[in-house]
């Protein structure tokens, strides 16, 4: 009897023994996954970092180029302004070769 439950004893520390082995070469994949899985995230997180730069540059330069646009129409505002200014006022340079107040200057020309 003794024999046997030192047989039973020794089949349970093996089968133990080899379900710990077991244990521990899963445990082992297992952490050898997770560590290809971060270093994956962490080239994923570097590439989307790069294109989050990418994407920011790419908006300051549309937001530079309607700043631009606007003060390019701003000046052609302004310089229809000044032209105008200039007819309506009769400025010198401009009474030799352009009828400036209409009426009776412009039906002589």
């Amino acid at each position: 009897v003794q024999a046997m439950a030192q047989g039973v004893s020794a089949l349970a520390d093996r089968e133990q023994t080899e379900l710990q082995a077991q244990w521990q070469q899963e445990d082992i994949t297992h952490r050898q996954l997770e560590k290809a899985w971060r270093e994956q995230d962490l080239r994923f997180r570097k590439v989307e970092r790069e294109w989050r730069r990418i994407d920011n540059k790419r908006r300051r330069v549309e937001e530079k180029t309607q700043q631009v646009a606007l003060l390019a129409r701003l000046s052609a505002l302004m310089g229809g302004f000044q032209v105008a200014m200039f007819i309506n006022q009769g400025h010198p340079a401009l009474s030799d070769t352009w009828p400036v107040q209409g009426g009776e200057d412009a039906a002589d020309a």
